[in-house]
Order: structure tokens, then C-alpha cells, then sequence
């Protein structure tokens, strides 16, 4: 920020710098999304196939009999069709040895010799995404996919739908917090604020990120306390003032 004029009391320049801070806002989270990942082995594609679609039908009917609506189980993978295997499908050769079936005398030496077998399996891998608003049934996916031989779980992705209020908060927070810091530089400096010449905030100011802090929001059936992370509305202002001479 540039040092004020002295000529005249009205005399004014303009700041060279902008004031920036930055505010946070926490909001609930009310949906969870999480991923379970199946796998199928056979000899045939059709094998493999098969039971996957097994062990996933089955995680499936174990998810509704815990009580999840049948519409917040759907497929997690991206691709536009349900039905596109592409990438859904591994081949995998291994080989394996087989014992001598008979040994040759070459000149009173008895050699044996070892054969080795290519075998050829098949590997169908599918991914269940469950949302869920009713954080109590959280334990009811983990404990089903163990259950089931899921392959990897993912971590749960917690979002919240409304964050309108809390950005807005967070943005009048830290228009404060600026506006407080800009007018502290002005009297270390021996000057007084003008008017303010511009406002902004990030591109990226309504961002949510989940802090380690957590708060119970539910049980589960098993009476555990099940805590879901608070997450953070963040907003960054930065602001530009008229730096004043004193007043007379």
C-alpha cells in the first residue's frame, strides 16, 4: 500500500496493493456415496461373468434387506452402457509344472524332464456405488461387501446439497476480515481509508473440503455410533482501497 499524500487533506493515492483473507463456514453433510468393488474368476468369460454377477446380486439383495432403497444402489462404473465390458474383462495366463511322466536312460543316466502347462483364466471386476442420506446404514454396506469378498472398498465421499448460506456467510466474513486488515495498514502508516476501489473473490471460493474434526450423526443397527466429518465452505476475498492523508 503506498504511502498517502501530503498536499492536501483531500489529496488521495491509490493503494498499489489488494487486502486478501480468507473465511470458512461448516455445513453438514446430508449424502454419502461410497464404492464396492467385486470380482469374478472362471475358466470362460461366461464363467467369470457369472459369478460376479453372483456375489453381486447378492450384496445387492443384502443392501435392500438392511433396509437401502433399491434406487441408491447403481452401477459405479462411468461408462455410458451398463453393458459395456470394455476394460471389465482380464485374461490371465499362468503356467504350472507337471511331473515326469517317465524318465530316459541315456547310457545309464537316468534324465527326467519337466513340462510345463499354460492355464488360462478369466477376471470380471464390477463396482457398486450405494448413496446413501441415512448414515446409520453406512455400517450395513461395509459389513455386507466384507461379507461378500469385495475386492477394495472406496472412501466414502460425503457432500452436502446446500452450501448457498454458508458460501455467503463466508464471503461477508472475509470482506470483514480484509476490510479490517486494509484499515489497520492505513493508520500503521499514518493514514485513514478512502472508498474501496475493488472487490473480489476466488473462482473457486465455494469449494468443500472435509476437515479431520467429526460429529455423530447416527447409530448403527449394532447400536456403534457412526460419525460422518464436518465439511468446510471456504472463501477467499481480496480487496483494493483508497489510501487518504489524515485528516486535518
Amino acid at each position: 500500500m503506498s504511502r498517502p499524500s501530503r498536499r492536501t487533506g483531500a489529496s488521495r493515492a491509490r493503494a498499489s496493493g489488494g487486502r486478501a483473507a480468507t473465511a470458512t463456514r461448516g455445513v453438514t453433510p446430508d449424502l454419502v456415496v461410497i464404492g464396492v468393488h467385486f470380482a469374478g474368476t472362471g475358466r470362460t468369460r461366461i464363467e467369470a461373468g457369472r459369478n460376479l454377477a453372483r456375489v453381486v446380486g447378492a450384496h445387492r439383495r443384502a443392501l435392500v434387506a438392511a433396509g437401502l432403497p433399491r434406487d441408491s444402489i447403481v452401477p459405479g462404473r462411468s461408462s455410458p452402457s451398463y453393458y459395456d465390458w470394455t476394460g471389465r474383462i482380464e485374461q490371465r495366463v499362468g503356467t504350472r509344472t507337471i511331473d515326469p511322466p517317465r524318465r530316459i536312460d541315456y547310457g545309464g543316466d537316468n534324465y527326467g524332464y519337466v513340462r510345463e502347462v499354460a492355464d488360462t483364466t478369466y477376471r470380471a471386476t464390477d463396482v457398486l456405488q450405494v448413496r446413501l442420506r441415512d448414515f446409520s446404514k453406512l455400517q450395513a454396506v461395509t459389513d455386507s461387501a466384507l461379507a461378500y469378498d469385495a475386492e477394495r472398498i472406496d472412501e466414502p465421499r460425503w457432500t452436502a446439497s446446500d452450501t448457498d448460506a454458508a458460501r455467503l456467510g463466508a464471503i461477508d466474513e472475509a470482506t470483514r476480515q480484509a476490510l479490517r486488515q486494509a484499515r489497520a495498514m492505513a493508520a500503521a502508516a499514518g493514514g485513514r481509508l478512502g472508498r474501496a476501489l475493488e472487490l473480489s473473490t476466488d473462482a473457486d471460493e465455494s469449494r468443500s473440503r472435509i476437515l479431520f474434526s467429526v460429529t455423530t450423526t447416527g447409530a448403527s443397527a449394532d447400536g456403534q455410533a457412526v460419525a460422518a466429518p464436518r465439511l468446510q465452505v471456504q472463501a477467499t476475498v481480496t480487496g483494493r482501497w483508497e489510501l487518504l492523508a489524515p485528516a486535518p
